[in-house]
């Protein structure tokens, strides 16, 4: 009989914890029953997550929250984990690993959590300490990079050998050729085949640096001519309106398309020349991998832990985040040097395959499930 796992998370909408948590489920439901449940939803892309999962063989539980989190929600998180006879919960979100890790040490039930950024709660006294003290009762804490486990041993009092690291992984054996879908992409938006399409893909959110490249592309014109800039991800309407302000007043309106929310990411993908994140502060960024894939070379921020993803000078090009002048003048570079270009995108499907891999991910993750449920025992 299969043991029962319960994922709990925040939001049910498409990013990089959701993600990994379909492929944990796709990759280990052979040998586990899971279901998923999260506290609320973000508008209608959410929902493009619930068959996914259902369709991986998951069940799927919505909470219904009417904000982050409510009374009514925590009460059916309750009556969840005591009717479902669960064998453990894996917990990915601190508002997710307080409430659950708490119902499953009154039910004597163990509890895994990822922890998969550096949150800005840890860096609040009380919350961190909160946090540590819940935290440290759990099994396991996997940290998804080793500069997550840094920043989360610094701020909590859980302790070190409760932590460790799992990178995310992605599944080397699929493809980005996508017959046509490069010109289909470019063609929707207007962008030419001989357009230096510049791509980001990320939700709309401060963390993620879009207005230094959007301040990069009165820098990027003044040494090339014909670029665009296509930014995908979650739209937050204040932060957008925001965003496209900054566009006209740069005089850029020409130059950078927002494209909102799209479920074809592997498309987008495959049609860009260049992808860059020039985010201030990251947990893992998983769209490098998804990049890397690809075969795309990159430029990035050098915060937390996208050193350990992306090679400077290798696989792409690292700069410091916050600084417009840094960022156009790396994708300059690239953009003039093509053969460079080349050769980084080469080196990150190489170093995709020997450190990212699903597989290993997985055998990772499954290890941890074992111990934990043959200690429990």
């Amino acid at each position: 009989m299969k043991r029962r796992i319960l994922h709990i998370t925040t939001g049910g909408s498409v990013g990089g914890i959701e993600k990994h948590i379909l492929s944990i489920i796709k990759g280990l439901s052979n040998k586990y029953e899971f279901t998923v449940t999260f506290f609320n939803e973000m508008a209608e892309e959410a929902s493009s997550m619930v068959p996914l999962y259902k369709g991986a063989g998951a069940g799927v539980v919505n909470l219904e929250a009417k904000r982050k989190v409510d009374f009514y929600s925590v009460c059916r998180l309750l009556k969840l984990i005591k009717k479902g006879k669960f064998d453990l919960l894996h917990v990915h979100s601190i508002q997710a690993g307080l409430l659950g890790g708490i119902f499953a040490r009154l039910l004597s039930i163990p509890v895994i959590a990822t922890l998969h950024n550096m949150e800005e709660a840890l860096t609040k006294p009380n919350w961190a300490l909160l946090t540590g003290l819940v935290y440290r009762k759990f099994s396991r804490v996997i940290c998804i990079s080793k500069g997550v486990r840094k920043f989360v041993l610094e701020k909590t009092l859980i302790p070190p050998n409760k932590c460790e690291v799992v990178y995310y992984g992605i599944d080397i054996r699929n493809t980005f050729s996508f017959a046509g879908s490069e010109m289909g992409i470019r063609n929707e938006f207007g962008i030419s085949e001989n357009t230096l399409l510049i791509g980001t893909v990320a939700r709309l959110a401060p963390q993620k640096g879009h207005k230094y490249l959007i301040h990069a592309a009165p820098k990027i014109r003044r040494k090339i001519s014909n670029f665009h800039i296509l930014f995908v991800g979650h739209d937050d309407r204040s932060i957008r309106m925001a965003l496209e302000g900054e566009v006209k007043r740069l005089g850029v309106d020409d130059l950078v398309t927002f494209a909102g929310f799209r479920d074809d990411i592997s498309n987008i993908i495959s049609s860009i020349d260049l992808f860059v994140l020039p985010s201030l502060w990251e947990g893992f960024g998983l769209v490098l991998l998804e990049a890397m894939q690809a075969g795309k070379p990159t430029v990035a921020t050098n915060v937390g832990p996208i050193p350990e993803v992306v090679i400077n000078g290798e696989t792409g090009l690292l700069v410091p985040p916050e600084n417009a002048e840094e960022l156009a003048e790396a994708i300059v570079r690239l953009a003039e040097d093509r053969d460079l270009a080349c050769r980084m995108g080469e080196a990150g499907k190489k170093r995709l395959e020997d450190h990212f891999s699903l597989k290993g991910m997985l055998e990772q993750i499954e290890a941890i499930y074992e111990e934990v449920l043959e200690a429990t025992c």
